[in-house]
Formats: structure tokens, sequence, C-alpha cells
């Protein structure tokens, strides 16, 4: 089982803050801070089993799509063409991948995901790339990077176990072609809002 981290907004690395909000969208008085992420939006041909196992499991299900996160939640006063043109640039010259699902773990704060097998080294070297620039200083140092697809937040180790027995169950592996990231705006309800989509290879 993996040590779970927490993270703003509850997302991000593999655990989740349970103050909704708390990072999210300020409009306030002063500069407007919006809390974004950047994602791959895989489309897997057994999508309909996934959105399934999180309607049981996942608090965020309604609020986001099935994603494997690039870029944790930040919250920053970046506007969107200048971090547009950092994601461009930073895509130049990487070709459309293929990702594959070939597990489901778990991790001591109760997240269940769905390991990513094939597409990994590309998925790492993307995260690498995006945290330069404007975006250095959010990256977190003391966080490992492993790239998955969060399917369970669970109440108790009870509940996770036996949500790791039925989705293991049921689990096959699957891939899909990967040819674009999103950028989200997340907002105080956590409801993901696409801002932008950049096409891979093009």
């Amino acid at each position: 089982m993996v040590k779970g981290i927490g993270a703003p907004c509850n997302r991000g690395w593999y655990g989740y803050k349970k103050t909704k909000g708390a990072y999210c969208t300020y409009r306030g008085w002063g500069p407007t801070l919006i809390t974004r992420s950047i994602c791959v939006f895989p489309k897997f041909v057994n999508m309909n089993r996934i959105e399934k196992w999180r309607e049981k499991y996942d608090t965020l299900f309604g609020k986001i799509n099935p994603h494997v996160t690039l870029v944790f939640p930040f919250k920053s006063e970046l506007d969107k063409e200048s971090l547009e043109t950092h994601v461009r640039d930073i895509l130049d010259g990487v070709n459309p991948f293929i990702i594959e699902l070939n597990g489901v773990s778990r991790t001591d704060d109760n997240l269940l995901y769905l390991t990513v097998g094939k597409g990994v080294e590309e998925l790492v070297e993307i995260h690498d790339r995006l945290y330069s620039r404007v975006l250095q200083p959010f990256l977190r140092k003391d966080l490992p990077y492993n790239p998955h697809v969060t399917i369970g937040r669970l109440d108790s180790k009870q509940a996770l176990e036996e949500a790791y027995r039925d989705v293991r169950s049921e689990f096959e592996s699957t891939q899909t072609l990967v040819r674009e990231l999103a950028v989200e705006i997340i907002e105080e309800d956590e409801t993901s809002n696409i801002e932008f989509i950049i096409n891979i290879g093009l």
C-alpha cells in the first residue's frame, strides 16, 4: 500500500484535504487567484465501468471526468495566454502516445486508484517539463510523481479494502492513445471547468 500525501482542493498526488474549497478560485479584493491543474482525460473503451466505480467510491464523481494529473492543483495569478504559451512550448516535439491501465492499488490514506503501466515514461517526462519556467514555483520536490487514475476516496480502511476487492474482481487492463492535454479551472465546489485544450503532435 502506498503512503498517501495531501493536496489542495481534495485533489492531487494520492491524498486529499477535507476542507472543501480551501485553495480554490478566490475572487475577493486584490488580484484574482485561480486554481488550475493540467490533466490528461483519457478515453478508454471501458469508461462506463470506470465511471461506475467512481460513482460508488469517488466523492469527485460528477465534478471531474477520469483523468491523469500532470500538474497538480496550483493557485496563481497567471493569465490564460501565458500559461497556454508555456504548455504549447513544452509539448513542441511531443507525439501522441499510448497509456495503459494495468492494475488496481490503494494508499494508506484511503485512496483507490488504477495504475498506469505503458506510457509512464512519457507522462513523467511531460510532468517534469511542465514544471519549468512559469510553473516551476509550484513543483513539490518532496512528493514523488506516480501517474494514476483515482477512482475512490473512502472514509475508512474497511471501506477501502471492500472497494479494492470489488474493483479488482472486475478489473481488466485497457489502453488508449493520448492526443491532447487539458488545463482546467477548479471552482470553489471543486467542479472542473476546462479552460483550454492543446493537441499533442500538431
